[in-house]
């Protein structure tokens, strides 16, 4: 909302506003929004779930309370905020069809695969499910909006679960079910970030290294998908391209922070930033739900400020 007042006031032009869309093929500032937000929901798996396995390291009753009252809570409000929920018509509302929802996925998935002790499974079961998701997209149909497997699997799905004439049978290119493999990944890769960053016997600049080094690498597989493969970038059906790109750069996000806050201390002026990171999920729910509240007292309280800003535009 900020960078679009920013870009409206001062004519930025369409370059700047493109930021803020969700083109079909292409990736914006918009578009990494998710994928960061599911990679750091997966990197706090280690931190929440380790001390709630069993002393055998197996998840028991404590792992999965924790696990799954979370999922009610995300699906909960991912339910008020975009599925229409408090709407009570069957016509205007979906169980399934927001990002708060598509992140409890990915951490139900990656709970599921926290407590495997074999690195290379852990591995191998991610890659797996990347794959057998981009295969039949890339060979079943194009990468149209509604030409695209992923989208065709979702749309069968839906005429299922929904009544003859939701707004929701229309998914406008977006895709839950079919895509639910790539998510899984989305958090995995910010779970094993974590488990890297806890690792004893590396020292602070191994870990930083390795993370640049492998989100370097994603970067460069995505774009080689996109290039060489001919993947194109979607964020709204997630192709493997544009997975590995977000997740890569979410890597690249994470070891700059990590160097900066960690290996040369500098954490002065950055309390706003851990506030806004800690409350993310009340910030996010607050300003979908009550946005028109707070534009109403912005208008009150801030009526006089555009006059203080030179060249600015209502």
């Amino acid at each position: 909302a900020i960078g679009r007042a920013i870009g409206r006031a001062y004519d930025l032009g369409s370059g700047w506003m493109a930021q803020f869309q969700h083109p079909w093929i292409g990736f914006t500032l918009w578009d990494f929004i998710q994928p960061l937000f599911m990679f750091v929901v997966g990197a706090a798996v280690p931190l929440a779930l380790a001390k709630r396995l069993t002393d055998e390291g197996k998840a028991g009753w404590d792992y999965w309370k924790h696990v799954l009252s979370r999922i009610a809570m995300l699906w909960l409000l991912g339910g008020v905020v975009q599925c229409n929920w408090l709407t009570l018509d069957p016509l205007r509302m979906t169980p399934y069809g927001n990002a708060l929802q598509t992140i409890a996925v990915g951490y139900f998935l990656s709970a599921l695969v926290y407590p495997i002790r074999r690195t290379w499974l852990r591995f191998v079961l991610v890659l797996a499910g990347v794959a057998a998701y981009e295969i039949p997209l890339h060979l079943a149909g194009d990468y149209t909006m509604y030409g695209n497997w992923a989208v065709r699997f979702d749309t069968a799905i839906w005429r299922v679960i929904l009544p003859e004439g939701n707004v929701f049978l229309d998914t406008q290119g977006w895709t839950r079910f079919s895509t639910t493999p790539v998510f899984l990944f989305l958090c995995a890769c910010g779970m094993e970030s974590t488990r890297l960053l806890l690792r004893r016997d590396w020292s602070s600049w191994k870990k930083a290294g390795v993370l640049f080094a492998v989100g370097l690498a994603m970067c460069l597989f995505g774009l080689l998908l996109w290039k060489v493969v001919g993947i194109p970038l979607i964020k709204h059906i997630f192709s493997a391209s544009f997975a590995f790109l977000a997740q890569g750069l979410c890597l690249l996000s994470l070891a700059a922070t990590y160097v900066v806050t960690d290996i040369w201390k500098f954490r002065r002026g950055t309390g706003l930033v851990l506030l806004w990171g800690q409350c993310a999920l009340f910030a996010y729910f607050m300003s979908h739900v009550f946005a028109m509240s707070y534009v109403s007292i912005a208008e009150r309280c801030l009526q006089g400020l555009p006059r203080l800003i030179p060249d600015a535009r209502l």
